[in-house]
């Protein structure tokens, strides 16, 4: 096998278990929030509790994430 096809199956593979991970659990973003915003991450916007207070949401950039590699993958 080649090395271009590891580095691809390796992506694909990742990108999977990584979006099933977060799917099934959504700690991964929680994890992603608090170290990227610190003590800014679910403060209350409004009255409710969540991510926006970092001025975007973690689940939307980690699920985009994934789709990037696995189509990077597929290539």
């Amino acid at each position: 096998m080649r090395f271009s096809t590891k580095i691809g199956l390796f992506l694909i593979v990742f990108s999977i278990t990584g979006w099933i991970a977060e799917i099934s659990s959504g700690k991964l973003s929680a994890i992603l929030g608090t170290w990227i915003c610190k003590e800014g991450h679910l403060q209350a916007v409004n009255g409710i509790f969540g991510d926006l207070s970092c001025g975007f949401n973690f689940d939307m950039i980690l699920n985009s994430s994934f789709i990037l590699l696995l189509l990077i993958g597929f290539c």
